[in-house]
């Protein structure tokens, strides 16, 4: 998908675009980035702390020394997940507290 957009760009844009696959857990792009994103939620298909780690490793072995990383998580509710149809998102989630006593609610 990522490639056909990139079609419709103009050629300065597109010169400036270099796509890359690679597994998230285990890449080197022999580089260091100003910004670093992982959006989507991409992150939270990986189920093991193991390749959560190996993840982050990545990201911080290229993340240049004042860079910035930036990624999408969200707090799934189980009720949610189990009473919503599938592969519908829903904008409205009731606040919840953190363990530290944080008070969270999604705008």
């Amino acid at each position: 998908m990522c490639r056909a957009s990139l079609t419709q760009e103009e050629p300065s844009v597109r010169a400036r675009v270099t796509l890359v696959q690679a597994d998230i857990r285990n890449f080197d792009l022999k580089r260091s980035f100003a910004l670093i994103t992982i959006p989507f939620r991409p992150f939270q298909h990986l189920l093991t702390v193991e390749d959560q780690i190996a993840c982050l490793r990545c990201v911080r072995d290229h993340l240049a020394e004042d860079g910035r990383f930036i990624f999408d998580v969200f707090n799934p509710s189980l009720e949610i997940l189990v009473n919503s149809d599938l592969g519908v998102e829903t904008q409205t989630e009731p606040p919840f507290t953190l363990p530290d006593g944080l008070a969270v609610q999604r705008k």
